[in-house]
């Protein structure tokens, strides 16, 4: 297995439920919790240091990504994703926090927004699934082809290419300029879901789970959710439009600004740290004082 990279290599595990799941941590005061999507926590790894002076941010691992390790039999929807971390918080001991969800990890922050309503002091979501519009495209055809025996050792193979896994093929899909992924973000993107054949079944069964039918099933609990939220989007986002992020502004009554980024993709992270960090802070920062 590749060495890990500096943030992976300060990641915490605790045990909810039957996950032994990975977190990071860093910062004093309210909590904020960041959940990612794919490929797991590490893409929040800029963005956390310019918030944790004002913050006691943290972040995990979806089931299925990252280093969160579940067994197999482990159910892996959304539902299930959500739960887990309400578990994480209660684990943690922690009530209240601010939710940050991004890609299918925004899908989750619906979800357990939705549910847990009581758990949330403010809610950020940014460039996520939402009602119908996924899984987009490229992921339908990846789930199809996981489905082929040894076709995901495959395609690890393939993103272990660093020139592959940058193209438009591969990562360089999510981002408005490529030389953004240097070969060491790559690896360290690449690494937690492909590197061992464990890792990559939990892959598969995280794909095999993706059904938009859960965040359908919460649109009319999003439409009385009063707590005070923010949609973040990033422009270029070449599987999630803005007309997306208007229609959550729209329809949660708990809405209170609509941002956009301009010249940045799905990974605005890597792009716009800096400016997404600023978004949330002047956001959260009321609460906070």
């Amino acid at each position: 297995m590749p060495a890990l990279d500096p943030f992976s290599a300060r990641k915490q595990f605790i045990q909810v439920g039957r996950a032994k799941a990975a977190y990071y941590k860093e910062g004093q005061g309210e909590p904020v919790l960041f959940i990612p999507g794919f490929p797991s926590s590490y893409i929040w790894r800029k963005v956390i240091p310019l918030v944790s002076p004002a913050f006691h941010c943290l972040t995990l691992d979806l089931m299925g990504l990252g280093d969160t390790a579940v067994p197999l039999d482990e159910d892996f929807i959304l539902p299930a994703q959500a739960r887990m971390v309400k578990g994480f918080l209660d684990a943690l001991r922690i009530s209240q926090a601010h939710i940050v969800g991004h890609d299918t990890g925004g899908a989750v922050a619906q979800i357990f927004a939705a549910k847990n309503p009581e758990s949330v002091l403010k809610l950020i979501l940014c460039n996520c699934d939402a009602y119908d519009n996924w899984p987009p495209p490229q992921v339908r055809r990846l789930m199809v082809f996981s489905r082929i025996p040894g076709a995901l050792f495959l395609f690890a193979k393939l993103m272990q290419n660093k020139r592959f896994a940058g193209s438009s093929q591969g990562l360089g899909r999510c981002v408005y300029d490529k030389r953004v992924l240097a070969d060491t973000v790559l690896e360290a993107y690449v690494r937690p879901s492909a590197s061992t054949q464990e890792r990559r079944k939990r892959l598969k069964k995280y794909l095999l789970g993706l059904d938009n039918r859960y965040t359908m099933e919460v649109v009319e609990d999003l439409k009385k959710l009063e707590k005070p939220t923010m949609v973040v989007w990033a422009c270029e986002d070449r599987y999630f439009s803005t007309s997306w992020a208007q229609k959550l502004y729209d329809e949660i009554p708990g809405a209170e600004r609509l941002e956009l980024l301009p010249f940045a993709g799905l990974f605005f992270q890597e792009e716009k740290p800096e400016e997404f960090a600023k978004l949330v802070l002047d956001f959260l920062m009321p609460t906070a004082a």
